[in-house]
């Protein structure tokens, strides 16, 4: 699971399946970032219900499962940008674990080069032979929102839970992390409200390893 800091990113999966493989099938960075587009969960989103809203629905395969803490502040902005982060990642865990880097919901939730950069990292699970199962916690989330259409969102992913496996025969492939550390990932991002309500990523950065994510 390569080191990203400071270079873009698309999805948290995208590390994990880094890490676990022992190499990562697009590169060592990828980005979230621009223009065009614009689900749901192993588990009922903050506002899966309530809104008007008509979403994109999925449900991860038995043996993949992504579990978010904090899914509550009190505050109706914030929450909403965390469920929709929390969607987004599960729609790229979907995409990966099906093969299908077209996904709706890749497109709801992500916008422009980061939708681009979701697609073609998709297909590199594809071209790889690889999927993943197990569980990907994150934890310590922090939502800034920084006017009625733009918000940031620090948080961390615990990826010790969960290992790479070969799409065909569904045997679990050796993982590539060294040190226990490099399963702990710092992500930095940035998400704007488009017209339909929903809260898309379009930028950010990660860093594997970062001391603020460490167990204590």
């Amino acid at each position: 699971m390569g080191m990203r800091v400071g270079l873009p990113w698309v999805g948290a999966v995208a590390l994990l399946a880094v890490g676990c493989s022992g190499g990562e099938p697009g590169g060592s960075d990828r980005i979230a970032g621009a223009d065009s587009s614009t689900v749901t969960s192993a588990g009922p989103s903050p506002s899966a219900t309530g809104d008007a809203i008509e979403r994109p629905v999925i449900k991860l395969p038995n043996g993949v499962k992504n579990v978010f803490e904090g899914r509550r502040t009190g505050d109706a902005a914030k929450d909403a940008v965390l469920a929709d982060s929390e969607r987004g990642i599960d729609a790229e865990s979907d995409a990966i674990v099906r093969g299908t880097p077209t996904s709706a919901a890749l497109r709801f939730y992500n916008k422009g080069e980061t939708l681009l950069s979701e697609v073609k990292y998709v297909q590199s699970f594809l071209d790889g032979g690889i999927s993943y199962k197990g569980t990907i916690r994150y934890f310590d989330r922090r939502v800034t929102v920084v006017d009625d259409k733009t918000a940031t969102l620090v948080y961390c992913a615990d990826e010790s839970g969960a290992v790479n496996t070969d799409r065909r025969t569904g045997k679990t492939r050796k993982s590539g992390q060294t040190r226990r550390d490099d399963n702990y990932v710092l992500y930095n991002t940035r998400l704007t409200l488009n017209s339909k309500g929903v809260w898309q990523s379009i930028e950010g950065f990660s860093k594997r390893g970062a001391d603020t994510c460490l167990p204590r």
